[in-house]
């Protein structure tokens, strides 16, 4: 008989605890929910296929099928490459698997036989199809069981028993994952879990919350190879990639790079300003690239008009109300304390100020950009309210329009923010989506929401010393070259006191680490390494130093020919392109500035 030992019995009435504490289990619920509406989707899908009738699945069917599957727990192996050699024997052995006579060792056998199909792949297949009946095994939830060798050879004599097959000296990926169902049942009934992707979803919740586990008789080994096709490494490119192909689905054709330069943006600093003239889809970049990320959760997305007359921080922080003798809150804090809550630390939240400019931004939101820069991140609030700390995982983004309506930006608030500048939006067709987007839970790659913030988060460089760090193991010249185009930058503007200081600096440095994948150290605006971290410096040129640029054409225009001059010298063509848009401005207007 197979039995669980005292370590792994606390973890799980530890998970079980967890699960019933509703305020930090409130992600399993929905989690449990999007779980049974796969597996319905799954069964219903099946069931009007024909499959089991004989009938051959659709193109348009298997891939459905795998895509519901993946979402009752992550799998990269549940892709096209399990029909595409040979659809017809995929579909031959996916009948077989689920509706066979034969013993469930021997259906197995068979459909792990074709080289590339995972012991995974088939539990998550079963699972999905009878989610009561075949545990949904996963690597994450094994690694967090530490299953001792014991453990193992008890559970495969108790599979061969039970699923009745001769134990062999080696055993084969299909007897280990029956030895496997054997743990997973033990499992699922210490967790009280009413089914088994509910299992899994509790062996990989946020141990963080839960006590400490000793380990001290915990027996520990070598890892093992017990399945084969180990998961390919999820990348920044592939997750770029994905949310691309989304954005173009949706109807939206974005300047080259600048999807992939607001992701570089917001990983570099929670804070970025999009700038450009009405309809060029300023504010649904900002909408598309959150969906992307999270799922299309609402709870992590908030769109917030500005108002002209917000005079102060009251409209995001809230206030309090002394005859009601209460706090009134408002949607941009109760989202900042969401994302500052430690359950959700592997979650992005995302603030869109639309418009930010129709008020003075350095008026409405000066205790946010105090916080920004801070050690602490803390933002004290009215009388009544506790200080709440801005969280890593929060992002605001504000979008801005120029007319004689909105207000000029300081330099306390540009200081603070990269700005991307949408200086050009297709308007012809061709090459659109059909307007219904991709799923990012595609093909060779199946992203659930949870990895891919999970990957945006834990990919940044925080810190200007790791950033120089970084550049330097990619390429010894970059940092210097960094450092010696910004000094020649500032040399230029510092006789008419509009240089920069130690802020531009290393949030310029942290811009250019963070424009490399962080796993394979792949540029992320262009594969080769050096025009990437050419075309991130030029942007970083553009973004950061040129936006402090406004005041009478007259006065500016020699500095402006001169950095232009510079900018075409060093090859900065970004940089060059938007000087002379904002000379021809200044001679049409008599007045210089970024925006346009």
């Amino acid at each position: 008989m197979f039995t669980l030992n005292d370590n792994q019995r606390a973890m799980l009435a530890a998970a079980r605890a967890w699960q019933e504490e509703t305020e930090r289990g409130a992600s399993h619920w929905s989690r449990r929910a999007e779980q049974g509406a796969a597996a319905e989707a799954f069964g219903r899908l099946l069931s009007e296929s024909g499959l089991r009738a004989g009938r051959p699945l659709e193109a348009g069917a298997r891939a459905r099928l795998l895509r519901l599957a993946a979402e009752l727990a992550p799998n990269t192996n549940l892709s096209r490459r399990l029909y595409a050699a040979d659809a017809a024997d995929f579909d031959r052995r996916l009948r077989a698997l689920l509706y066979g006579d034969e013993t469930l060792e021997a259906r197995l056998r068979a459909f792990l036989a074709p080289r590339g199909t995972g012991a995974l792949t088939a539990s998550a297949l079963l699972s999905a199809f009878a989610p009561d009946t075949y545990p949904l095994v996963t690597h994450f939830a094994l690694r967090r069981l530490k299953l001792t060798a014991a453990q193992r050879r008890t559970a495969l004599k108790v599979a061969a028993e039970r699923y009745g097959f001769a134990v062999t000296p080696r055993p084969d990926a299909a007897q280990r994952l029956l030895a496997l169902f054997v743990v997973y049942e033990s499992v699922r009934d210490a967790l009280g879990a009413s089914s088994y992707p509910e299992a899994d979803d509790l062996l990989r919740a946020d141990w963080a919350l839960l006590p400490t586990i000793a380990a001290a008789d915990v027996v520990r080994e070598p890892p093992a190879a017990y399945l084969p096709s180990p998961a390919p490494v999820l990348t920044e490119s592939h997750l770029l990639a994905a949310m691309g192909e989304y954005a173009l689905g949706q109807g939206f054709v974005f300047p080259p790079s600048l999807l992939r330069s607001y992701y570089i943006a917001l990983k570099t600093k929670p804070f970025a300003i999009l700038s450009g003239v009405s309809g060029t889809g300023k504010t649904k970049l900002a909408e598309l690239f959150a969906e992307a990320l999270t799922g299309h959760q609402p709870a992590q997305f908030r769109l917030i008009p500005v108002r002209p007359d917000w005079a102060d921080s009251t409209p995001l922080l809230g206030y309090q109300n002394v005859l009601a003798n209460r706090y009134v809150t408002a949607p941009f804090l109760d989202l900042a304390r969401e994302a500052a809550r430690p359950e959700n630390r592997q979650r992005a939240y995302f603030v869109c100020l639309d418009e930010m400019n129709l008020a003075r931004v350095e008026h409405y939101l000066a205790e946010y950009l105090s916080a920004l820069e801070s050690r602490t991140k803390r933002v004290a609030l009215h009388e009544g309210a506790p200080d709440f700390v801005l969280s890593p995982n929060f992002f605001v983004t504000g979008t801005v329009n120029v007319d004689e309506t909105t207000h000029a930006f300081s330099r306390k608030v540009l200081d603070r923010a990269n700005t991307l500048d949408f200086d050009a939006a297709p308007v012809l067709l061709e090459g659109l989506g059909d307007g219904k987007g991709p799923a990012l839970l595609s093909d060779d790659l199946c992203l659930s929401p949870l990895q891919r913030q999970s990957l945006f988060l834990s990919a940044r460089v925080a810190n200007v010393g790791r950033a120089r760090e970084r550049l330097a193991q990619l390429d010894p010249k970059f940092p210097a070259r960094a450092l010696s185009l910004l000094q020649a930058a500032n040399d230029r503007l510092y006789p008419p006191r509009l240089h920069f200081a130690y802020r531009v600096r290393d949030e310029v440095l942290m811009f250019l680490a963070n424009a490399f994948d962080a796993e394979t150290g792949e540029g992320l605006l262009r594969p080769d390494p050096s025009e990437n971290f050419a075309l991130a410096l030029d942007l970083q040129v553009k973004q950061k130093v040129l936006p402090k640029l406004n005041g009478v054409a007259e006065i500016l225009d020699p500095l402006l020919a001169a950095l232009r001059a510079w900018a075409e010298a060093e090859n900065l063509p970004q940089t060059a392109a938007k000087l002379a848009r904002m000379r021809d401005h200044g001679a049409a207007t008599g007045y210089v500035r970024f925006y346009e």
